[in-house]
């Protein structure tokens, strides 16, 4: 499939279903082919945001056959973090598209809360505000629907992204070193396939949410999750955002101190280093003894 075709597939769909008050291009795919940073690959897939009245109807892949680009293969359905939204995924033939499935009438709500300002101030306007924000930005393009929704996406636009405040990252921190004894018990034991999961989604991913922050207080481009670190990061950044992590007691063990130091170093910027919760003082050996005997032996 082309590149403009399945932009255009939902489009003239959208305009022939009345239930979709709007259909929205996201993603690299709406990007200018210019923007290194964030263009869309050949190979990537489609983003697109539906405004319905009733998301209840996405629940079955029936209505993706009116695509005309043949039934899906595989049809996922989670639900969304926003306003009781769903997001689905479809690998069709040629291309996969990933949609979020938007509610309208809290898009509405939304958008005459933010004409009378109500987003200018910390609250649940602006938080809203803010995650439609960071899947719309820095370009979207719409399908069908804009004379209502277009200022209310133009004003979303405006905001920050949203930051952890000193408190959340004191939290996060906190419970990074409470993570990481945990992860060097479970070495000490043996349990090297749950140290090597809980370096990846416990202590890793606390490590992206302060770099993420970190950079977005700089004032640099900077995604969620360490999306685009390799286009975003110097060699050093990156090197102390990688783990290698092999299921070995050794291995983890270092990946473990490496993941202690990039922590130690984010929370030192972004708190101080008076401020920052401390390494927990941990009587555990990142190798069992009878293993350090084999190797000194």
């Amino acid at each position: 499939m082309s590149a403009p075709d399945l932009a255009s597939a939902v489009s003239r769909w959208a305009h022939r279903t009345p239930t979709v008050k709007a259909a929205i291009l996201v993603g690299s795919r709406a990007h200018p082919p210019g923007d290194s940073l964030v263009a869309a690959a050949t190979d990537s897939d489609w983003d697109i945001q539906l405004v319905v009245g009733s998301p209840a109807a996405f629940h079955q892949p029936e209505w993706a056959e009116g695509l005309g680009v043949g039934r899906p293969r595989a049809y996922v359905v989670r639900k969304a973090l926003w306003s009781g939204g769903l997001k689905i995924n479809l690998a069709l033939a040629e291309a996969d598209l990933d949609v979020m499935v938007l509610p309208a009438r809290p898009l509405r709500r939304l958008h005459w809360l933010s004409v009378l300002g109500c987003h200018r101030h910390e609250g649940r306007t602006r938080n809203s505000l803010q995650l439609l924000a960071y899947a719309i930005r820095p370009h979207w393009q719409f399908l069908k629907g804009e004379t209502w929704l277009g200022p209310l996406y133009a004003r979303a636009a405006t905001l920050p992204d949203p930051a952890l405040s000193d408190r959340a990252i004191r939290q996060l921190v906190a419970g990074f070193w409470y993570d990481h004894r945990w992860v060097l018990r479970k070495i000490a034991r043996g349990e090297l396939v749950a140290a090597q999961r809980a370096l990846h989604l416990e202590l890793a991913e606390v490590n992206f949410r302060l770099r993420h922050t970190l950079r977005l207080r700089r004032g640099q481009p900077s995604f969620e999750g360490a999306r685009r670190l390799e286009q975003l990061a110097g060699p050093a950044e990156r090197a102390a955002m990688t783990l290698d992590a092999r299921c070995a007691p050794e291995a983890l063990a270092a990946a473990a101190e490496r993941a202690a130091l990039t922590c130690r170093q984010l929370a030192d910027e972004l708190l101080g280093p008076a401020s920052a919760p401390t390494r927990l003082d941990s009587p555990f050996h990142a190798i069992p003894a009878r293993e350090q005997k084999q190797e000194t032996a």
